[in-house]
């Protein structure tokens, strides 16, 4: 294959030798991308010269040693005042600036705006994720997703001439997410994708309900992302599907930080492209095995610097190194946003345990979505599956008393259909209890 000459391509050919490098090559390459970008958030913000006082010197160079002390970027804090974090001007190597915003499943979006630069970096990073799961470029690829642009419509999508930004001859198919799964399923078999990008959700639900009919044959390769991946949607893909999965742990506003590797299914930081802390509730670096907030910075939006953002995301730190030989940080798993953790009734929090495989034990879902409506009180959504059989409410009951706590109550309710977010995400946990 030919590699076609743009900024992506030419990006992927770095990331491509600095995956090898050393642990201190390459945390000499992240200390210099990120002095550069503190240094010019100090000139062109007016927010900035204040924050990082820490790490600003009696000679005004950067001096990374009091980095801990630099305040979190919070997520209100983009929302109420945006304008004194944006720079006034940006380096012209960093390309244009463009307009954004995030899938508001908060309830409010962020309007923000990003240098081209990351979002060149971004699709550098995915690119090299079809690398690590040898991804033949001159075959079909297929992504469903929120169709924000309105460009694919069920039940045709749209069809693309290539899919890679590096070349090859593989068509892209690209269908919105709110077409249903037999329309998601006439679609995939026109297509007859090698490879299929969706959310986790998705494809669990095409694994268990469309395997064993032709728009799979051909698939070798599935990569997800925007929810946080379980191991028994990895599990039911391996059955049904017979592939396995990458994921990609990203954000609007941040780009891709991390990509979950094919050798171990640990996630490898992109570090070329971000600083990723995971820290402890007294701020201080989590340890080996150890839980803790994810706090990122990434090194390429120079429109609006981004320095030690809260991603509201809980992250577990690995024990042992991955054994692929890749010199990026790596994090165990994503463990999903702190907004989704239920409360207790003693008031400590904890994360949902309803595992699905032992749901569809008690319930005849199709699909469900566990809400937390009060501290004693859990309501469970569910679509049912047609199979006539009966909910077992007690035996439900039980499973919630061991899993939570036995002072909590279970509601069940029948729902025609559970809606995903304006970011197309399902979540099958919600706590509406603080």
């Amino acid at each position: 294959m030919m590699m076609l000459d743009n900024p992506v391509s030419r990006y992927v050919q770095t990331l491509r030798q600095s995956q090898w490098a050393s642990v201190e090559d390459l945390q000499e390459m992240q200390r210099s991308l990120l002095e550069r970008l503190l240094s010019h958030a100090i000139e062109e913000t007016d927010a900035y010269p204040a924050r990082l006082t820490p790490v600003t010197n009696a000679q005004g160079r950067i001096d990374l040693a009091r980095w801990s002390e630099v305040p979190f970027l919070q997520r209100s804090d983009l929302q109420n005042r945006q304008d004194v974090f944006r720079a006034r001007t940006v380096p012209e190597a960093t390309g244009s600036i463009v307009p954004f915003s995030t899938s508001g499943s908060t309830g409010r979006p962020i309007h923000f705006v990003k240098s081209a630069l990351l979002t060149h970096s971004s699709r550098a990073i995915v690119e090299r994720a079809h690398d690590w799961a040898d991804a033949d470029r001159d075959l079909p690829y297929v992504t469903i997703s929120v169709d924000r642009r309105e460009i694919g419509p069920p039940p045709d999508g749209q069809l693309r001439a290539r899919w890679s930004h590096l070349g090859g001859e593989g068509r892209h198919g690209f269908l919105s997410i709110s077409a249903p799964i037999s329309v998601q399923v006439d679609f995939l078999n026109r297509m007859r994708p090698a490879y299929l990008k969706t959310y986790p959700t998705n494809i669990a639900a095409l694994a268990r309900y469309a395997s064993g009919l032709p728009w799979h044959s051909n698939l070798r390769h599935v990569f997800t992302f925007a929810e946080t991946l379980a191991d028994d949607q990895v599990d039911i893909v391996r059955e049904k599907l017979g592939v396995e999965i990458t994921d990609f742990y990203a954000s609007e506003e941040s780009g891709q930080m991390a990509t979950r590797c094919p050798h171990s299914n640990m996630y490898h930081v992109a570090a070329e492209s971000n600083l990723v802390e995971v820290l402890k509730d007294d701020n201080t670096p989590c340890g080996p095995g150890e839980s803790g907030r994810v706090v990122v910075t990434p090194f390429y939006n120079y429109a609006l610097p981004l320095i030690r953002y809260e991603q509201n995301d809980i992250a577990e730190l690995p024990t042992q190194p991955c054994g692929c030989g890749r010199s990026l940080p790596t994090i165990k798993r994503i463990l999903g946003r702190t907004r989704d953790m239920f409360v207790l009734p003693d008031g400590d929090r904890v994360w949902p345990q309803l595992r699905p495989p032992a749901v569809m034990k008690f319930l005849p879902a199709r699909q469900w979505q566990a809400v937390q409506i009060a501290r004693d009180h859990i309501e469970v959504r569910y679509v049912d599956d047609g199979s006539g059989r009966e909910p077992d409410q007690p035996a439900f009951q039980d499973y919630v008393h061991e899993k939570f706590a036995p002072e909590i109550a279970l509601t069940l309710v029948q729902v025609d259909k559970i809606e995903r977010s304006a970011g197309g995400k399902f979540r099958e946990f919600i706590s509406l209890v603080e």
